[in-house]
């Protein structure tokens, strides 16, 4: 195995959670497949793994007349070794589907993670229609979970978001997918007419102590030092029905640590309702909020600032008068209809012919912050300056959200909203409030609540927000 291959397999684990690599020959999966008809002569129905077998003779038998594979996937993933290895078959039958789950800890994965090695010996993927191996891809980095006999699964309350973005490996007959023994992975029903089989492997890293976890029905559980021998002797479902005895001494750790944000999976997996990554108990959505229908001007606009605006070098004001300076986030460019010297400088004719009731600015988002904006009812598109096409998405969080990446317009009510920018730069949120959509065409809403402080005093809004811009300046 190449050193380019080797380092491009351990990228991915480390970024994706897994990797796919060729591995065998057409000889090498026929005589493979040859071994699993003789392991399962009489076909079968559902899924079926040889790891659930009582006979553990019958596993050193698979163990040892595979070794060769295993001997190859160590090029693979230098430094491991295999310590279990079981035929998967899942049969071309409704009831064929694994639900979605992550895999035991077999290490303590604080040091070091432990790797699945996935055989198909028939083509899989999404195209097939046999069950093919769907994977969330980064979700061995969300929380860190110990998962074992009656461990709690972590995902549950988030099982239909984490469905919607698993992906279908295309993984060919003969090629080996290495994943991450925490990566959340899960695998519809063969509806073809013929079994899926695969021949699977784990690894740990050369020398690692195994473990098997064992929790105590709650938050808490204990590690029991095993040898490779355990996964041979012992199967899931005995393990469920008669716990192993755990040393007083044993390690007592909480078995899941840290969280997730349920926008941030959604933005990043393409899943339009947040909630479905956290359900709430009614079931209500989080959805994303849509982009405009029509035309907008903020897309103009956008271009405009985008080319000819430096954001560490643009006068922001403060939040109200006189308030602290570090607090600056605003660039106010149209109040009360009517362009500031900073807008016209800026926007130019863009903002020239606004309606009287129109208001736009920019919102200063450092680098990896998050801040609350208030946005009044009203039609208010928002877009960012800012970012490159690389860049993680700012999210916009209110009654629903928005990803806004480099180029991306979305349409939000009012409220208050919580404005993150992912980024390890500096961007700013385009904000365009103007009028009723029966009105006007394109600026529409009404004041910002900064606008609306000024609102009683004299002069008006436009006046101090001059003022303040010039000030800051």
């Amino acid at each position: 195995m190449s050193t380019t291959t080797v380092n491009a397999v351990a990228h991915d684990l480390d970024e994706l959670g897994y990797a796919v690599v060729p591995l065998l020959t057409s000889a090498e999966v026929d005589a493979l497949l040859a071994d699993f008809r003789t392991c399962h002569p009489d076909g079968g129905s559902g899924f079926e793994t040889d790891f659930e077998r009582d006979d553990a003779g019958f596993k050193v038998g698979v163990s040892e007349r595979t070794a060769w594979v295993w001997e190859r996937v160590r090029d693979i993933v230098p430094g491991y070794a295999p310590f279990m290895a079981s035929y998967l078959a899942k049969w071309p039958t409704p009831d064929s589907d694994l639900p979605l789950h992550a895999d035991w800890s077999y290490v303590d994965e604080s040091v070091h993670p432990s790797y699945a090695v996935w055989v198909p010996l028939v083509d899989t993927g999404p195209t097939i229609d046999n069950g093919a191996l769907a994977v969330v891809p980064r979700s061995h980095h969300l929380v860190r979970s110990w998962r074992g006999t009656a461990t709690p699964a972590w995902y549950e309350a988030g099982a239909e978001g984490f469905v919607a973005a698993a992906v279908e490996v295309e993984a060919p007959a003969g090629s080996a997918v290495v994943f991450d023994n925490r990566l959340l992975h899960h695998s519809p029903p063969n509806r073809t007419a013929s079994v899926r089989p695969v021949l699977a492997g784990a690894f740990a890293p050369d020398g690692a102590q195994l473990i098997h976890v064992v929790g105590d029905g709650d938050a808490r559980g204990r590690i029991l030092e095993v040898g490779a021998e355990f996964f041979r002797d012992h199967n899931p479902s005995g393990l469920r029905q008669q716990r192993p005895q755990v040393p007083s001494g044993a390690p007592e750790i909480d078995l899941v640590e840290g969280g997730y944000d349920p926008v941030s999976l959604a933005a990043d997996h393409g899943v339009d309702d947040a909630a479905a990554f956290a359900r709430r108990a009614d079931g209500g959505p989080c959805l994303r909020w849509p982009e405009p229908s029509e035309p907008s001007a903020m897309v103009a606009l956008r271009s405009v600032l985008g080319s000819s605006v430096d954001l560490r070098s643009l006068p922001w004001a403060p939040d109200v008068v006189d308030a602290d300076p570090a607090a600056a986030i605003h660039a106010p460019l149209v109040v009360a209809g009517r362009p500031t010297p900073l807008g016209r400088a800026l926007g130019g004719s863009l903002l020239s012919d606004a309606p009287p009731w129109a208001e736009v600015r920019l919102i200063r988002l450092r680098p990896e912050a998050e801040l609350e904006v208030g946005v009044l009812p009203g039609r208010t598109d928002v877009t960012v300056i800012g970012l490159e096409v690389d860049d993680p998405p700012v999210l916009v969080v209110g009654t629903g959200w928005s990803a806004l990446g480099a180029g991306d317009v979305a349409r939000v009510p009012g409220g208050q909203l919580q404005v993150r920018n992912r980024a390890s730069r500096p961007a700013a949120l385009l904000v365009a409030t103007g009028t009723p959509a029966d009105v006007a065409p394109t600026w529409i809403g009404r004041f910002a609540p900064w606008a609306a402080r000024f609102a009683h005093r004299a002069p008006g809004p436009w006046d101090l927000a001059v003022e303040l811009t010039e000030a800051m300046a």
